[in-house]
């Protein structure tokens, strides 16, 4: 999906994020702290960029983790000092074309059976 400068569209993003980790078997502390690090990265990225600008968003499930891959078609956040992101197991930054991919992992650890 791609959002604009919208608070209500970076809060729309973050809560999707949340979702799918509860989905995923995330408790609602965990969760949140994934929201608050999505948004965060939305805010960080928008405040890199120009006006106008669209953030392409992409929520990838997989065993064992959960990604988010954020994208905007700018230089401007290629080489701006990341935010501290606590709520991710990983922040990568990537180069695509002439885009920079911001990559937010978050490993989701199966829940534990009371055997």
């Amino acid at each position: 999906m791609r959002v604009e400068n919208d608070a209500r569209l970076i809060a729309g993003v973050a809560a999707g994020a949340g979702n799918c980790g509860a989905a995923a078997g995330m408790g609602e502390e965990e969760a949140g702290a994934l929201r608050g690090a999505v948004r965060a990265a939305c805010e960080w990225f928008f405040g890199c960029a120009g006006a106008g600008v669209l953030l392409e968003v992409v929520l990838t499930r997989s065993a064992g983790r959960l990604e988010v891959a954020l994208s905007l078609p700018s230089a401007a956040a290629a080489g701006a000092p990341l935010p501290a992101l606590a709520g991710v197991d990983q922040v990568r930054r990537e180069k695509r074309g002439d885009c920079t991919v911001l990559i937010l992992t978050k490993m989701i650890k199966p829940p534990v059976s009371a055997e």
